[in-house]
């Protein structure tokens, strides 16, 4: 179509209606295309922004727990220090759009959480006191090491960046902790001539505890302090025996062999005779005491052995010598008398000893007997002791001869809370793992439960044994009165376990939001099962119902949310049923061997870190 211009004469073209929609779409598709393309690039960024904001919040939970589980460990240095290293670790690891967050000092907060009574919910106040918890916030802002996040096309509207933050709060969980400890009778063997061609024995430990404070310290003896003395019986020679055996000149060990002449001296023989007031033995009456002529039957022999011990006096009528006897130079049941009372009572002034169980006469039995446990060595049956130990008499047998058949509480009370090996280390090691508890002021409760031929529990055992409790001291001194054999001698492991879920959840203090945490220590192996507590088992037959009745009852308490760890002692436990245990529990299992030093160190470093190893939850 063309028309005039009547303004200067010239014709110009005017576009039909189709022509002028087609321009008009064009514009409108330019313009369109610009926005879309706008639109696209925001959608793409705030796409991006939605992907770092949950990779950063992912990445602060993360440095938090990890920050959090560090808390809880006070035997590897300042666990504030370690918490930041791990809440660096984790925030670096954990990428953000592809690149760690690196955090500053104020990124990392510590303080104590409690969960408030009317809300049920958890309360943080920061506070670098023992801290339970850890606050981490992760940045990509202005002014943060590392930056805020850079966009891409949303550069194109003038905006070059975003700020991102995120923070997590993590805390240690409250726990219900049950100690499951091992009372059996081999809890005394590497404190005993049982073990002395195993491992070196130390138990003048336990000869030192066996002094009775009532009267006075104990005095002291070539700069150590010494247990009692019984008669003659007053030096305890070699400070330590093994790992080859005794030594058969130890000072403090007197061969008196039956069937044999001796050569003790007058001096010897007498000391407890002359402090008594009765003077010393002639020549005439020692040679009797020597001879072996004495020894007609048992009896006569262990009467023999007594009065050279200083244990009983020989009224021997022998002109010059002890008035009283016949003079026929024979030692008769008639013509000796008491001059020193076994320390059998509650009170033995003579002695100035703890209250044992036992008699001379059956301590003589001990000795004499090659079949008592010091005497026999049989490494396929694992048995550790010396031949040379018959007929060797001292405080070292004296003590062995106690804590092999006399070890009960009911018998041997003095012994509660001696330094008996492992028992000793192992009740050392549990109060350094409630004072690693105690000093985090976190919330745990403790109880205590135990095993020998059954399970033992503060329901049966109360004196003994412990509910969960915040009485944490309670617990503590309860450990001191513990002892191998304390009440009978084999081992089930199951009822041990089953005794412990009693206390998780029977305890009038047990918690429903609280971690139920069960650490079971042994050095030895199930030979109990749960229904017959009295039919013995071969302990080294790992296909017998004691074993599987322990693993049972691992899954039993694990069933119920209980996190086992296990802990054992010495070379003869069986390893992989305290892997097992640990596994059905979800926890971990620690193993201590060598000498007894050694596994004492051990004990302790595996104890403390247990004490502060808990659970970690996020709390924000």
């Amino acid at each position: 179509m063309v028309k005039r211009d009547g303004s200067d004469g010239f014709w110009t073209h005017m576009p039909r209606r189709g022509e002028r929609k087609r321009g008009v779409v064009v514009v409108q598709v330019a313009v369109g295309v610009t926005t879309l393309v706008g639109f696209m690039a925001l959608a793409v960024d705030v796409g991006a922004m939605y992907t770092a904001k949950t990779e950063i919040q992912r990445a602060a939970d993360c440095a938090a727990l990890a920050a959090a589980t560090e808390l809880g460990d006070y035997a590897d240095g300042d666990p504030m220090t370690r918490a930041r290293a791990a809440a660096a670790d984790f925030a670096n690891r954990n990428k953000v759009l592809n690149s760690g967050v690196a955090l500053d000092t104020s990124d990392v907060v510590f303080g104590q959480a409690h969960i408030d009574e009317n809300t049920g919910k958890y309360v943080f106040t920061q506070t670098p006191e023992l801290p339970n918890a850890v606050k981490v916030r992760l940045r990509r802002t202005e002014g943060s090491p590392s930056g805020p996040m850079s966009l891409f096309f949303a550069r194109v509207f003038g905006i070059q960046s975003a700020n991102l933050s995120a923070q997590a709060t993590a805390v240690l969980t409250p726990r219900d902790i049950v100690f499951v400890l091992d009372l059996s009778g081999s809890h005394n063997d590497d404190s005993s001539l049982v073990s002395c061609k195993k491992t070196e024995i130390a138990n003048r430990g336990v000869w030192e505890y066996l002094w009775d404070t009532q009267y006075g310290p104990a005095p002291v003896v070539d700069g150590l302090p010494s247990g009692p003395s019984l008669g003659n019986m007053n030096l305890w020679g070699d400070t330590v025996t093994g790992p080859n055996g005794i030594n058969t000149s130890d000072p403090g060990l007197f061969d008196l062999p039956k069937g044999s002449d001796w050569t003790l001296t007058s001096a010897f023989v007498s000391q407890t005779l002359s402090a008594k007031g009765y003077g010393t033995y002639t020549a005439e009456e020692m040679s009797v005491i020597n001879s072996k002529a004495c020894d007609s039957d048992s009896n006569a022999y262990k009467r023999r052995v007594q009065v050279a011990l200083g244990l009983l006096r020989w009224k021997s009528g022998v002109s010059g010598g002890q008035a009283g006897g016949d003079g026929d130079n024979v030692i008769e049941s008639s013509e000796v008398v008491s001059m020193v009372s076994y320390p059998c009572s509650t009170s033995n002034p003579t002695t100035k000893c703890k209250r044992v169980g036992g008699s001379w006469s059956s301590y003589c039995d001990y000795v004499m007997s090659g079949s008592s446990s010091m005497c026999v060595y049989n490494v396929a049956q694992y048995k550790y002791g010396d031949s040379n130990c018959r007929y060797r008499y001292g405080l070292k047998t004296w003590v062995d001869y106690v804590q092999n058949s006399q070890p009960s509480h009911s018998s041997s009370p003095g012994l509660a809370g001696s330094p008996e090996q492992p028992m000793g280390a192992v009740a050392d090691a549990v109060k350094a793992s409630i004072d690693i508890v105690t000093a985090l002021e976190s919330n745990d409760l403790v109880g205590m439960a135990s095993y020998g031929t059954s399970g033992y529990g503060p329901d049966g055992k109360p004196d003994s044994m412990s509910w969960l409790t915040d009485d944490l001291t309670s617990v503590r001194s309860k450990v001191d009165t513990l002892q191998a054999s304390m009440w009978t001698s084999t081992t089930n492991i199951a009822q041990g376990i089953d005794e412990g879920v009693k206390v998780l959840f029977n305890s009038s203090q047990a918690r429903g939001n609280a971690a139920k945490v069960m650490i079971l220590l042994t050095d030895g192996r199930p030979n109990q099962t749960r229904a017959e507590p009295t039919s013995y088992y071969d302990e080294w037959n790992t296909s017998s119902p004691a074993y599987s009745d322990a693993r049972t009852a691992a899954q039993d308490a694990a069933a119920l949310g209980v996190r086992i760890y296990t802990i054992s002692v010495g070379a003869t436990c069986d390893l992989q049923l305290m892997q097992d245990i640990a596994d059905y529990g979800h926890g971990e299992t620690f193993h201590a061997q060598g000498s007894v030093a050694t596994y004492q160190q051990e004990l302790q470093d595996i104890l403390q870190n247990l004490g502060g190893k808990r659970p970690v939850i996020l709390i924000q």
